[in-house]
């Protein structure tokens, strides 16, 4: 299985409730329709302290996205469906910090 996170900041401009609003109804349909993608969730970050980009700019949130293989990652990204989204990421997001994770289970 593999897990990736992208932590993603808004555009220059753009209020956190317009970027939550178009990630959650334009760009996750778009995203969702990958090949190979066994799950997809969006995460809202809400803290004293925000999380920042590179560039400064505070993290609104993450995606998750979860594969069954490294091949099917590959050929999610490739479709067609895939390269729609990646460049639908450019109308709503500056910054995409994009993370595998190994993640470890310590309760069941």
């Amino acid at each position: 299985m593999i897990k990736r996170m992208s932590f993603l900041t808004a555009k220059d401009g753009m209020t956190c409730e317009d970027f939550v609003t178009y990630w959650r109804d334009v760009h996750a349909p778009k995203a969702a329709q990958m090949p190979g993608l066994l799950h997809y969730s969006i995460g809202i970050l809400d803290g004293e302290a925000p999380m920042r980009g590179a560039t400064g700019a505070p993290i609104i949130g993450y995606g998750m996205l979860l594969f069954g293989s490294e091949e099917e990652v590959a050929a999610a990204y490739a479709s067609p469906e895939g390269q729609e989204a990646a460049a639908d990421l450019r109308s709503f997001a500056e910054e995409v910090l994009r993370y595998d994770v190994k993640e470890l289970t310590l309760i069941v």
